[in-house]
């Protein structure tokens, strides 16, 4: 007996980035994905930027595939109180200001160009403002384990959090003054909607999927571009009307992204193709 079916894939960073993958999971995904899409009556991703990769790469008929955007939990996701703030900032011995960035520290994430970015701002900043690096450790890191050896050897004002509890999210969010996001590539990249719901101003890379997720809500940029990171960042700093306009841009572009909105999406998909 037949019976349709239908198959998530989320990015092909496996197949065009795959100098950020590993290994194993590439050879798996190369292998399984493209029979699955050729089995399945529907495929669902998770941003148009992924649509339009499955299409060329696989040839897929554009009608076959829909984009439903994964969201956040909204109760969950904003600004935190005063005692949540003072309790992850005792967690994790934080200023009051603060640079942050959210992931796994691995090369797609290009925390490299990141910790440039940081260096290159005036010491007076740095030492008012740490760079805050909140993730565990990724695969492929021997680059990035050396630039943090570096910048630490030199007195850098970098604070590694390594794995948290996911509770502190918010907090860690919302005691951010910049949040820097500068991956070379995203199927759809949480952090970035995480931070404009907690009302921190975002600052992402111009590639992939990110201006999807971020709109004209925050500043974007060249994922190779370290100048224009370390200017967007001196900025957001330094200009307390342009922080707020993004505080409150970010905050109704979070809006836009619901479960509700998806769940939609993929129901009237399935039912049409019966």
């Amino acid at each position: 007996l037949y019976s349709k079916s239908a198959v998530v894939i989320y990015d092909l960073s496996y197949v065009l980035h795959a100098q950020y993958s590993d290994e194993q999971n590439r050879r798996f995904l190369s292998k399984f994905v493209p029979r699955s899409i050729k089995k399945s009556s529907l495929v669902i991703t998770i941003s148009e930027n992924s649509k339009r990769e499955i299409i060329e790469h696989y040839r897929v008929d554009p009608e076959k595939i829909v984009v439903a955007y994964p969201a956040i939990d909204s109760t969950f996701f904003k600004p935190a109180d005063d005692n949540a703030l003072k309790r992850v900032r005792a967690k994790f011995t934080l200023p009051k200001k603060y640079i942050l960035f959210v992931g796994t520290l691995e090369p797609r994430k290009n925390i490299t160009g990141l910790l440039a970015a940081y260096i290159a701002l005036p010491e007076k900043v740095k030492k008012e403002y740490p760079l805050v690096l909140a993730g565990g450790k990724g695969w492929k890191d021997d680059q990035i384990g050396e630039s943090l050896t570096a910048a630490l050897t030199a007195k850098e004002h970098i604070i590694q959090t390594g794995y948290f509890d996911e509770e502190d999210l918010p907090a860690l969010y919302t005691g951010a003054s910049v949040f820097a996001y500068p991956s070379h590539y995203e199927g759809f990249g949480m952090p970035p909607l995480e931070a404009m719901a907690c009302g921190t101003p975002v600052i992402a890379s111009n590639n992939s999927s990110l201006p999807e997720v971020v709109g004209k809500a925050g500043i974007t940029i060249a994922d190779s571009d370290t100048a224009a990171l370390t200017k967007a960042i001196f900025e957001i700093i330094n200009d307390p009307r342009k922080a707020e306009e993004l505080r409150q841009a970010g905050f109704k572009q979070a809006r836009k992204f619901t479960w509700e909105n998806s769940a939609r999406i993929i129901l009237e998909a399935v039912e049409k193709v019966g």
